[in-house]
């Protein structure tokens, strides 16, 4: 077999980038938006500012963090990424929130 041939098998045995486009699309929007607004309001337990700016930085941030995980979400080729990704951080801010508000 050529060495062309071999390559044009290869190509075609790859899955498909959009694969389960269900899953891809709640990820990107449900599980997105879930991670993003836990996310901005975990922020000010770890970010070194004063009280105002520790409240209005996350508040001006959430439009970029909901961009960049709703972009990874759609553009990443594994949905397991996604999703281990989404819970961290949402299970990582919760349980901030919880702790500063116990």
């Amino acid at each position: 077999m050529s060495s062309t041939a071999l390559r044009k098998t290869q190509i075609h045995q790859r899955s498909p980038l959009f694969s389960s486009p269900i899953s891809r699309c709640l990820a990107a929007t449900l599980g997105a938006l879930l991670a993003s607004v836990l996310t901005t309001a975990g922020m000010p337990v770890y970010l070194p500012f004063a009280q105002l700016e520790n409240i209005g930085i996350p508040i001006v941030l959430f439009p970029v963090t909901w961009l960049v995980l709703f972009l990874y979400s759609v553009m990443s080729e594994s949905m397991w990424r996604v999703w281990l990704l989404l819970a961290i951080l949402t299970l990582g801010h919760a349980a901030l929130i919880f702790h500063t508000l116990s």
